[in-house]
């Protein structure tokens, strides 16, 4: 397993991976490439977001992206985008990212993660055994 850092020329490298993770259950969203690559592009685009890719005998497997941001005194970093390949779920992939994330984070200076998603079967459990809490926060959402 190979970790290496997500940059904007290696997006299209992960597009793929990114579409056929979310367009599939729990989410069931309606990617395209177009779409999915100019979200990856924005995910990407400041000086304090951070990506990483795994990969397994040269195959992307996973990518993580998210962003730091100043807290008081602190260095928080939310996740944005997290998956792994759909046939390979379940086999600890993602928990090894998280691992590897987590460590480069902490050696950046990060003190707290964060991250949502939808409450689902496949997705709190799922993160809380890779040691994510349910807090006090409430993500809300207003349609214009």
């Amino acid at each position: 397993m190979i970790f290496s850092e997500l940059t904007q020329d290696r997006i299209s490298d992960v597009t793929d991976l990114f579409i056929a993770a979310f367009n599939a259950p729990p989410w069931n969203d309606t990617w395209t490439r177009e779409t999915a690559e100019l979200r990856l592009k924005q995910q990407l685009s400041s000086p304090y977001d951070y990506g990483l890719i795994c990969e397994i005998d040269g195959d992307i497997v996973g990518m993580v992206i998210g962003h730091e941001e100043q807290y008081c005194d602190e260095i928080h970093f939310t996740i944005r985008e997290f998956c792994t390949r759909v046939d390979l779920r379940g086999q600890g992939i993602g928990k090894k990212i998280i691992r590897e994330l987590d460590y480069l984070l902490k050696e950046r200076g990060v003190h707290k993660v964060f991250l949502a998603t939808i409450p689902s079967e496949g997705t709190v459990g799922v993160y809380q055994k890779l040691g994510f809490e349910i807090n006090d926060m409430v993500m809300m959402e207003k349609r214009l």
